[in-house]
């Protein structure tokens, strides 16, 4: 079989109105989704950094508390045992 007896039952037909509606489709989709993911990334690039600063922050403020803070009578962390311990 030459190549000339193969007749194809479709054509692809490209009109003006088509290829516009597609190059609007195309065009109008890129501007309506590439803003929205941009803000997106910089919103949750802004949160890490907010959330790590914070998080920097509460653990310094927890290690001095901790090495500062004092009870009523003046000792640093120490446990006072309301019951005696357990003898066996």
């Amino acid at each position: 079989m030459s190549p000339d007896q193969i007749q194809f039952s479709k054509q692809i037909k490209f009109s003006p109105a088509g290829i516009a509606m597609t190059i609007f489709g195309i065009v109008l989709g890129v501007l309506l989704v590439l803003p929205i993911l941009i803000l997106l990334l910089v919103a949750g690039s802004v949160a890490l950094v907010v959330f790590c600063i914070l998080l920097i922050y509460a653990r310094i403020v927890c290690f001095f508390q901790g090495t500062i803070k004092k009870d009523s009578e003046g000792r640093k962390n120490v446990k006072i045992r309301t019951r005696p311990p357990d003898q066996p």
